[in-house]
């Protein structure tokens, strides 16, 4: 009788960002291995709201804002995950 392999660990999935105003996020998570492995471990509709507030700029200068800000908002929604 053949024995089971134990359940292969999932890889958080590759995180893809779509759209011409998202290269600063994926540029700011890749530059940040921690925070890019919290985005990818949220639900996609979290990620689309961040990808949507940012998009949403017109100015080059907000847009560096709103990815500063974003990625304090992704470090804080860790926190906020882990139970004490």
């Amino acid at each position: 009788m053949p024995t089971k392999k134990p359940p292969a660990k999932k890889e958080p999935a590759v995180v893809q960002i779509v759209g011409k105003r998202m290269d600063a996020l994926a540029l700011a998570l890749t530059t940040k291995p921690r925070l890019l492995k919290i985005y990818a471990s949220m639900p996609p509709s979290h990620q689309r709201e961040y990808n949507t507030w940012i998009a949403s700029t017109k100015k080059p200068e907000t847009q560096q804002a709103r990815v500063g800000k974003a990625l304090t908002m992704i470090a804080e929604w860790e926190k906020k995950r882990v139970k004490k």
